[in-house]
């Protein structure tokens, strides 16, 4: 056995600056392992994702155009490596795990929640969206591939080799994971990567820089997001109907409530894209949780930041539209109301009436619900106090130190 010097990330989207910092790059990098993000969303996505990535990151990045190439990549660096990925196990990535377990490679298994999955609906109703929704994202290319797709599928069940260590928040883990951990991976139960974030701008007393009063917009990147590229999420609007639509209730809402406007934009967001905005409104990156922390209400759609709200005890209004009732961007924000036993705003309503005040929609905090959310989604009841890098660090070292 070789001492292991590589360290690979793979997710399923292409590299982004808040993931080089949530899984610090730069602390693995100082340590003398050579850390790199092997890119294999155009192979997993069976498209190309366009995703901004600062000039300094691209040294870490890695891009694969073709399964071979990737099979070839792991075959040459399999004495030395360790995979860290979050990309779950199944019939589209199983090409992707069949040369880690062909090749007998090291890897962990990052499984944080992608969504909160709220039990409002009944059963069947749940059963028909789930079949809509995979007609919805049924395409060509899925069809043309599926053969190649069960044949690595079966023959990485051939060559399984279980997850060395899982680092997770979740309570329970789906089919997906559970088929590749047994009882000789290491769990390490910890806290969501957005609740890491929190503790450490808890410990920020930075001065503000945002001298006025404030709502925050979460940019979810409408139109332009890899979702809606690959029809996970549906739609039937344009970026044109959308963009429209929403500055016009962002110039409103900041007319009426005398608060200026902040954009939190998409880390995904490309600078081609900055005119989606209305100029008169200030477009931060990289700076979610902060923008909240000091906001004194957040604005949103769906968004998983509404993790930051629960955390940081911020009142946020849902933003709907009725330019998603045929889509499941409805069903998501509906998720949220129903949870938190918050209304949500029809923008398209409050446009077209001048009466409606901006008390119609204010959300009262309900502490209680915002508890439940955080001990559910965000902190596991056995959650150990440790960076993610803490974890890292303690498997490497005794992988090699196995090896003398």
């Amino acid at each position: 056995m070789t001492k292991i010097t590589n360290i690979f990330f793979i997710d399923r989207f292409p590299l982004t600056k808040e993931f080089y910092i949530r899984y610090e790059f730069n602390k693995l990098s100082s340590k003398g392992y050579n850390v790199k993000f092997l890119d294999v969303s155009k192979i997993l996505k069976r498209r190309i994702i366009e995703c901004p990535l600062q000039d300094h990151l691209h040294q870490y990045r890695l891009i694969f155009k073709s399964k071979k190439d990737f099979i070839s990549f792991v075959k040459q660096q399999k004495d030395d490596s360790i995979i860290i990925t979050s990309v779950p196990y199944n019939k589209s990535s199983a090409w992707m795990y069949y040369s880690i377990f062909y090749y007998k490679i090291s890897y962990v298994l990052i499984a944080h929640l992608s969504f909160p999955k709220f039990n409002n609906e009944s059963f069947i109703k749940d059963k028909i969206s789930n079949v809509k929704h995979f007609f919805n994202k049924l395409s060509i290319s899925k069809i043309v591939n599926l053969p190649s797709d069960i044949r690595y599928y079966f023959l990485s069940k051939i060559y399984r080799n279980y997850a060395s260590m899982v680092i997770t928040s979740k309570n329970i883990f789906s089919t997906s994971f559970k088929n590749i951990i047994n009882n000789t991976t290491v769990v390490k139960y910890t806290y969501s990567p957005d609740y890491d974030i929190f503790k450490k701008e808890n410990l920020d007393n930075s001065i503000n820089e945002i001298n006025k009063p404030y709502a925050v917009f979460i940019d979810q990147y409408f139109c332009h997001h890899p979702d809606f590229k690959t029809n996970h999420i549906t739609h039937s609007f344009t970026a044109e109907q959308y963009y429209n639509e929403i500055n016009r209730f962002l110039l409103k809402f900041r007319e009426k409530s005398d608060l200026e406007i902040i954009i939190a934009s998409h880390p995904r967001r490309k600078r081609d894209y900055h005119n989606d905005f209305n100029e008169n409104f200030e477009l931060l990156y990289n700076q979610t949780a902060k923008l909240i922390k000091n906001a004194q209400v957040v604005l949103m759609h769906f968004s998983t930041a509404i993790s930051y709200c629960v955390l940081f005890k911020k009142p946020f209004i849902l933003l709907n539209s009725d330019l998603f009732v045929n889509s499941n961007i409805h069903d998501k924000i509906k998720g949220f109301s129903l949870y938190f036993n918050n209304k949500d705003c029809n923008i398209s309503e409050y446009i077209r009436n001048t009466d409606l005040q901006i008390n119609d929609m204010m959300y009262t905090i309900n502490k209680e619900l915002y508890r439940k959310y955080e001990y559910t989604f965000l902190k596991h009841p056995k959650a150990e106090d440790k960076v993610f890098t803490q974890h890292i660090f303690s498997l490497l070292n005794s992988k090699n130190q196995s090896v003398y």
